[in-house]
């Protein structure tokens, strides 16, 4: 019998890309590998630190997966081991915490602690996204880490002490590790890293060139990009982006605050005004697209005024979706022990305003689109119907009448629903 390797993911895409790595590493290792909390011989948590949240949900996973394993080994990698080893030594695991740089070790890691797989090797060695984009037998969407590390150091942030420096990965590499993907049966492609839009290879090519490269490969793929900085995503990116119907036009981008005085002692390198300069030329070349945003709240200073000023850019801008998070004091970083610390209830109050606003402005932009018809890619089957994402990052439900999973469809938008928006399939002209 093949011995079974769980692998546990919490987290960024970039974690998520990381553990379909070590997957693929460990398959090719002749394990058999199930994905969360599945029974199995031994197990791999790959954690967060980005939150104290977080860290803590890093740790409840390490201790369910021992209760879970039993007598078999946990392997901790992933960000929260590296910052804060001494919390994962304290849960007791009996195995060493692989450092994220060193996760290509884990395979031999897991030989030493439970032996070799079996004298029948699992061999369905395939990369893919997280275990949500593999549905039916069919692969949806990858994600590919082309850039790790981030040299920003911004006050609140502990990720750069997990990630280290910046480095890219060369395009050719990339290059080869889409072609594979798409030969695999993959149909969206999204490019991820720590500080995506800092991607520059040893020849100095940038993400533009890089999107450029694909784009001329002609790869049967749709082609997403994870989060960008604000003063990274140039004019030039957008209209590429806008001219070239295989990128979706879907931006992810990290505001924080929408106050200036808060930003400098964030050290974000821009300004409020800069911030919906870049949303508003995205929402006015690209066609209907999707702009999300993360907003910090209760940073240490924010005031009402401050908090105000946050709400009052966000109301103004056009985007579609937002992702908010309360400050969470992360020790080692500055923000860690600056003055004017928000107390814990008017950080709960400001991002419930907040996540309120990011309701409505979905609701806004799914109404925008009835009667409009989505490039939705096909996902998952739900008895009589079918789930998948629309080019500017809808949820799209549809009647099932043709089974079409793991394909790029036009679909109407007639409805809308808690999630999304529901549609039927339209006739291509």
């Amino acid at each position: 019998m093949t011995k079974t390797v769980a692998v546990v993911t919490l987290g960024c895409k970039v974690n998520y890309t990381d553990s379909e790595s070590i997957a693929d590493s460990l398959k090719a290792s002749g394990y058999r590998v199930v994905q969360g909390h599945q029974r199995a011989t031994a197990a791999v948590v790959n954690t967060c630190t980005v939150t104290g949240k977080a860290d803590y949900q890093s740790r409840q996973a390490v201790r369910r997966m021992k209760r879970e394993i039993g007598d078999g080994p946990v392997i901790v990698t992933g960000c929260s081991v590296v910052v804060y080893p001494d919390a994962i030594r304290g849960i007791g695991v009996e195995s060493v915490a692989v450092h994220p740089d060193n996760r290509d070790s884990i395979p031999g890691r897991i030989r030493d602690l439970i032996g070799p797989p079996s004298d029948d090797p699992y061999n369905d060695i395939s990369a893919s996204g997280s275990s949500e984009d593999v549905c039916d037998g069919a692969r949806t969407r990858a994600f590919v880490k082309v850039q790790e590390g981030c040299n920003a150091r911004c006050s609140y942030c502990v990720v750069p002490l997990a990630r280290g420096e910046e480095r890219s990965a060369p395009i050719e590499e990339v290059v080869g590790r889409i072609s594979d993907l798409s030969r695999k049966g993959y149909r969206e492609i999204v490019l991820t890293g720590i500080h995506l839009g800092r991607y520059v290879d040893s020849d100095d090519m940038s993400l533009l060139d890089l999107l450029r490269r694909l784009v001329k490969e002609k790869f049967p793929v749709r082609y997403r990009l994870s989060s960008l900085e604000p003063l990274e995503i140039s004019d030039d990116l957008i209209r590429f982006m806008a001219d070239t119907p295989e990128i979706a036009p879907h931006l992810h981008i990290p505001l924080q605050s929408g106050d200036d005085r808060i930003l400098r002692d964030m050290r974000r390198p821009y300004r409020a005004d800069q911030f919906a300069a870049r949303v508003e030329k995205a929402s006015m070349l690209l066609d209907s697209p999707g702009i999300g945003v993360d907003v910090m709240v209760g940073f240490p200073g924010e005031d009402d005024t401050a908090f105000h000023n946050t709400v009052s850019l966000i109301e103004r801008l056009p985007v579609t979706y937002l992702h908010v998070f309360p400050f969470s004091p992360r020790p080692g970083t500055p923000a860690h022990r600056m003055r004017g610390q928000v107390p814990s209830k008017i950080k709960k109050d400001r991002a419930r305003i907040i996540r309120e606003i990011g309701e409505e402005k979905s609701r806004i932009f799914r109404e925008s689109r009835m009667g409009k018809t989505l490039e939705v890619l096909t996902e998952r089957r739900d008895g009589a119907h079918l789930t998948g994402k629309s080019e500017n990052y809808l949820t799209v439900h549809m009647d099932d009448d043709s089974g079409e999973v793991n394909r790029i469809v036009p679909i109407t938008v007639v409805d809308l629903t808690e999630d999304g928006v529901y549609g039927k399939k339209a006739v291509r002209v």
